[in-house]
């Protein structure tokens, strides 16, 4: 399956809640890489660049199987945004230094 053409108006929003209201998003390249996730590189307007992750069905290139979704199969493919929610509070609770998590702020949303 090909992935979706990913475009700087869909980025956006997303790229300026993530670094605040002083940058604007130039460009998005597309990098290679992802086999689960699309992984982009935004270019912002002072020259600053971040990648940035996108999780959906179209960029996933792992076929299903019987273990998606058996959490305690270590071959499941183990991913989604409460996962990943769960992951971060653990991380935050044993002390770890982690990210600000704003799940309000997405793509496709």
């Amino acid at each position: 399956m090909a992935p979706n053409k990913v475009t700087r108006n869909q980025l956006a929003g997303a790229a300026q809640a993530a670094l605040g209201g002083g940058r604007r998003l130039e460009t998005v390249e597309r990098l290679a890489g992802g086999t689960t996730k699309g992984v982009y590189r935004l270019t912002m307007d002072d020259a600053m660049t971040v990648i940035a992750y996108l999780w959906e069905d179209s960029e996933n290139y792992w076929p299903i199987t019987e273990h998606d979704g058996d959490l305690a199969d270590p071959f499941s493919p183990g991913i989604g945004l409460d996962l990943f929610e769960a992951a971060h509070a653990r991380m935050e609770a044993l002390g770890l230094r982690v990210f600000n998590l704003d799940s309000s702020v997405g793509f496709g949303r």
